[in-house]
């Protein structure tokens, strides 16, 4: 009777095991294959992507504007700057970051430097001819291989031994980063954003041109810098003028069109009506110190 009875518990007990086994097999397996998916690419990073993507706009909740020309270029600051996004619980936000260097300037070392301390996406200051644009595509990717479905704009991006830095802020491993580290839309599972600002008369007249160069992102408009660039002040008829062009050429050329200084919903649903998708406030950009 005894023996009976321990047969029983041995049998209920090793039951047990068994069935917490298969749970704890099944629950890893959906953890590998979502961790899988998120490494692969599959799962999207980047958050202002991905409300482009969904067709939403993409705001200030979505992406974080980092500026580097109206502060010091320090590199040690703009890593720290990254970290304290994530240790603020703030690692949903999508850091773009625009540096100082203007088309005309020679920019591509500023642009892997950046990159390689784990942006998301760099905002060009003023580019004003195609081979300005086509430049900071070029400086954003890594050379392709001869097998790529996307070969051109060729890569021009240091490649010889990437960066940790950016790998280990995407919480991926290198290799996965470098496959990651690809413009959008041009490479529709690329994580990068590239974000012109074409404040200039110069840019304006050029802004089709401009925008056919593949692997542009977005164009974001800054009406203060833009009335500045050509010459008037802000708000006046001039300035709207420049403003409809740019957004017209962006729609024209499948581009987004973004505006900053949206300060409040009645401005934002303004924007939005006329075909906007990237918003950001005045009070959003951040500055390194």
């Amino acid at each position: 009777m005894i023996d009976s009875m321990l047969t029983i518990r041995r049998r209920d007990v090793l039951g047990r095991i068994c069935v917490s086994v298969i749970a704890f097999c099944l629950w890893s397996s959906m953890v590998t294959s979502f961790s899988a998916q998120e490494s692969s690419g599959k799962g999207r990073l980047n958050r202002l992507v991905a409300a482009l993507e969904q067709g939403k706009p993409a705001y200030f909740e979505d992406w974080q504007w980092i500026d580097m020309m109206r502060s010091p270029f320090l590199l040690d600051q703009l890593f720290e700057r990254l970290k304290d996004l994530r240790a603020n619980g703030r690692s949903n936000l999508t850091p773009i970051v625009r540096i100082p260097m203007e088309g005309d300037e020679d920019f591509r070392w500023a642009v892997g430097q950046v990159l390689d301390m784990g942006a998301f996406g760099i905002a060009f200051p003023a580019i004003e001819t195609k081979e300005e644009a086509l430049k900071a595509i070029e400086a954003m990717r890594y050379p392709q291989l001869k097998d790529t479905k996307y070969p051109q704009p060729r890569g021009r991006r240091q490649h010889g031994a990437p960066s940790p830095r950016a790998a280990e802020y995407w919480g991926l491993s290198t290799e996965e980063y470098v496959r990651s580290a690809d413009v959008w839309p041009l490479n529709p599972n690329g994580e990068l954003f590239t974000m012109l600002m074409i404040p200039t008369n110069e840019g304006i007249k050029n802004i089709n041109d401009i925008l056919r160069v593949p692997g542009i992102g977005g164009v974001l408009i800054g009406p203060g810098e833009l009335a500045a660039s050509i010459g008037v002040r802000p708000g006046t008829p001039e300035v709207e003028a420049a403003i409809q062009t740019i957004l017209r050429a962006c729609i024209a050329n499948k581009v987004f069109c973004g505006m900053s200084g949206v300060n409040d919903d009645a401005a934002a649903k303004k924007w939005i009506s006329q075909g906007f998708k990237i918003l950001t406030k005045s009070s959003t950009p951040v500055w390194l110190r």
